[in-house]
């Protein structure tokens, strides 16, 4: 994969999991199905994700921090914006394959 793909892996990491406050497992486990533009209430987008104990709850993804930096993440592997990327995709991918997933 091209440096450019893993240059925006790293500042990706570090802007987002800093702007939405995820662990590494909720990160490595999350998919673009996760997130979502909520109504009224909520100001953009959310990740709905589950915490240790399986329970349900959603972190706001602020869209100076957060969005914008998964916008310019999803375009260099080429699945363009969040809101036509394919649900499936892996909020963070491998560098071999923007729709596989990676592990520890």
């Amino acid at each position: 994969m091209p440096s450019r793909f893993r240059g925006h892996a790293s500042v990706f990491i570090l802007r987002f999991v800093e702007a939405v406050g995820l662990r590494s497992a909720e990160l490595l486990a999350a998919k673009l199905s996760n997130l979502r533009l909520e109504p009224d209430g909520w100001n953009g987008w959310v990740l709905q994700m589950h915490d240790k104990g399986m329970k349900n709850w959603l972190a706001a993804v602020p869209g100076q921090e957060g969005l914008a930096v998964l916008q310019v993440y999803l375009a260099s592997r080429g699945l363009g914006p969040v809101q036509t990327a394919p649900p499936a995709a892996p909020l963070l991918a491998a560098t071999h394959d923007p729709m596989a997933p990676i592990g520890y």
